[in-house]
């Protein structure tokens, strides 16, 4: 019977639909990633999904994705892990009972070998559940699921037990998959170092022993954020049936932002941040009806026009590439009469040193500064010969101290963001997080802003205005 001969056998979204009797419901956000999940059918995926506690994660994936999975290929085999044997068996228990409740799903399991951690079909497939840290060995799979892997906060901030996990995923469990196996991790984000963040920062590649994957991130945060994959609009609620904006509302005032960060926005952050405050962090909009600039102050509305601006560049560059190198980091500025600073957009990537002129040439024709500070030699004389505005920025102290006048600046409430920019969560993230954090280059090119102000320079030259 192939995959499309019953609507039900399409999907593990459609298989819950079906056969759940009425139980399982599915949301858009679940469908999505169903949808994800389904692709296996044509090869092979690595599939990382992060959704806040309580939004149906584990139904989908750990109980309705093994059933979808065996009904179609029962003579597959299907592992799960948890960070605890009794989480994971619960599902196998779940996934087990389903299957010899539906015989319409045209499979049944060994009355043999039907225990809730390990259980075998007729026709040769079957599941194996184990905590994390526990024995796969001895068995392959062709689908490994890995569901929640860290229990509570106090592992997520144990180096010693993220260290075990990955050693765990890089000897046993990655080792379990048998050729053109698929993988999916699904998790609550609790730690930037966490099992879905090890992965996504190529921890395989600086292991040579360990397998490279390339992963593909579903992030759904429960309020959306800029560039939502289901296209919710901005501060949109995931499952709103069920945690309405005032849930949400109440539960991040209840837990804190480091907490609402990663658990609910799917955004962890490390903890211990001392440079920048969350309480000085302001905003602006742009009307581009009357071409001006609307500042958020404590006072109320505060406009600028756009044409009594001046806007510079500050570029923080990273001369290494690898998917854990720095980044290639240009902040745009404007600064008003009143030497506010004004972060009107910010390009960052990861490039080689022979890419980096091309991206100032886009982002001098867009904006057209009054001049274009490079940190970085070598990138500064490529972009003088290709003839951008340019001036050297020179690294003369430690980064902790080229951070206390923006800090400095910031405090006073002369820094502005622009509201609702795709890269204000990533810059905010890494400004609460410095200087504990991973990255900085963010921050560098903060930092020089504020020193090239605090110099007379950053109203030097004229600028037209330029819509966003």
């Amino acid at each position: 019977m192939t995959l499309l001969a019953n609507a039900w056998r399409a999907t593990p979204a459609a298989t819950g639909a079906r056969w759940s009797n009425g139980l399982w419901v599915r949301q858009p956000h679940l469908h999505l990633v169903s949808r994800k999940v389904a692709a296996l059918a044509e090869g092979p995926i690595r599939l990382l999904v992060s959704l806040p506690p309580q939004h149906g994660k584990s139904e989908l994936v750990s109980h309705w994705t093994p059933v979808w999975f065996l009904a179609n290929w029962p003579t597959r085999r299907g592992g799960l892990a948890s960070y605890a044997a009794e989480f994971a068996a619960n599902w196998g228990r779940k996934a087990r009972d389903t299957i010899m409740a539906t015989p319409e799903l045209g499979v049944g399991v060994r009355q043999d070998l039907s225990g809730a951690s390990l259980w075998e079909l007729t026709a040769g497939g079957g599941m194996m559940t184990a905590g994390v840290g526990g024995p796969f060995t001895g068995h392959g799979f062709d689908l490994l699921i890995i569901d929640d892997p860290l229990k509570n906060r106090q592992e997520a901030n144990s180096g010693a037990v993220r260290r075990h996990l990955w050693e765990w995923w890089r000897s046993t469990a990655r080792t379990r998959l048998r050729p053109g196996g698929s993988i999916i991790v699904v998790q609550t984000r609790w730690h930037e170092e966490d099992l879905v963040g090890m992965l996504l920062n190529g921890m395989a590649e600086d292991d040579p022993e360990s397998p490279s994957d390339q992963w593909e991130h579903i992030r759904l945060p429960a309020l959306a954020e800029a560039g939502d994959p289901l296209g919710r609009d901005l501060d949109d609620p995931l499952w709103p049936e069920r945690y309405d904006a005032g849930a949400l509302a109440a539960t991040r005032l209840a837990i804190g932002p480091q907490e609402w960060a990663g658990l609910y926005q799917q955004r962890p952050a490390p903890m211990g941040g001392s440079v920048f405050l969350s309480k000085d962090f302001r905003y602006f909009r742009e009307d581009s009806e009357s071409d001006t600039y609307v500042l958020a102050t404590p006072e109320g509305p505060r406009y600028v026009k756009q044409a009594d601006c001046s806007r510079f560049v500050t570029v923080d560059t990273a001369l290494s590439l690898s998917d854990r190198s720095d980044y290639t980091v240009a902040a745009t500025w404007a600064v008003t009469k009143e030497r506010d600073l004004l972060l009107v957009d910010l390009e960052r990537a990861r490039l080689e040193t022979p890419d980096i002129t091309p991206l100032l040439s886009q982002v001098n024709a867009r904006w057209r500064p009054g001049y274009i500070g490079i940190e970085g030699k070598s990138v500064w004389q490529a972009a003088r010969r290709a003839g951008l505005p340019v001036r050297e920025l020179k690294a003369d102290r430690d980064k902790w101290t080229r951070a206390q006048p923006a800090a400095a600046r910031m405090s006073a409430g002369t820094v502005y963001f622009r509201a609702g920019a795709p890269w204000l969560h990533d810059l905010e993230d890494e400004l609460l997080a410095f200087p504990n954090g991973s990255f900085d280059d963010q921050v560098d090119a903060l930092a020089y802003a504020a020193l090239e102000v605090a110099r007379g320079r950053g109203r030097r030259g004229g600028v037209r205005a330029v819509a966003l």
